[in-house]
């Protein structure tokens, strides 16, 4: 569950050091979001986004200066009923 550390794919994952007027420290902010998704990236560990794409379950690749969210596949579960 990465909350608020990246609450937007694009903003937060793909551009993160970008700054954003809410934090209390913007420059702080974007240096400890880059270490943060490069841990998860190099650790390959799944996440949940929140505010995701469906289904907000995925991982994080790094890609030069910035990193890409890849969706987990969705797994759909049926059973029969005799």
């Amino acid at each position: 569950m990465i909350g608020d550390l990246a609450h937007h794919p694009v903003l937060l994952v793909e551009t993160p050091r970008s700054q954003f007027l809410y934090d209390l420290d913007p420059q702080q902010a974007g240096e400890t979001q880059v270490k943060a998704l490069g841990i998860l990236s190099k650790e390959r560990m799944a996440l949940f986004g929140v505010h995701f794409p469906w289904h907000g379950i995925g991982h994080i690749a790094s890609e030069k200066d910035s990193f890409q969210y890849f969706p987990e596949a969705i797994r759909w579960a049926s059973s029969t009923i005799g």
